[in-house]
């Protein structure tokens, strides 16, 4: 579902969900690498990951009139409170901790959707426009 998000945001996005899907898509690579090699040291190493996610999209909101990467940003946010609170808290079990990065993972997925949508709805309709003049 990422590989595949990722890819449309590539092929129909303008610049800034291409960057979006190559932060996410690389952050998301980086993790899965993580969670099958490093054991028990992946929680305090996905924490690092997760805030440079949120760092590149909060790069993204900067003076941007677009939402998407903001709630992404949003649910990025929420992922490290996720590593936060299963790192402090040990009573929390796994499969919440994992639950709170799926709904995260899943909001990121569905605001790179909708920010990929609208701009090639946008570019269709500017180029589907009469050019007068």
């Amino acid at each position: 579902m990422i590989a595949l998000v990722c890819l449309l945001a590539v092929i129909w996005g303008a610049d800034r969900e291409r960057k979006g899907a190559l932060i996410f898509g690389v952050v998301s690579g980086v993790n899965i690498f993580l969670a099958n090699n490093s054991g028990y040291a992946t929680d305090g190493l996905l924490i690092f990951t997760a805030i440079a996610c949120l760092t590149g999209f909060v790069a993204l909101c900067w003076k941007s009139s677009h939402l998407w990467p903001l709630w992404a940003a949003a649910a990025q946010g929420m992922a490290i409170m996720g590593h936060v609170l299963r790192l402090t808290n040990p009573r929390i079990t796994a499969t919440t901790a994992d639950i709170i990065q799926l709904i995260s993972i899943y909001i990121v997925l569905f605001s790179l959707l909708a920010g990929t949508v609208y701009a090639a709805r946008h570019r269709s309709q500017k180029d589907n426009s009469p050019n007068i003049g």
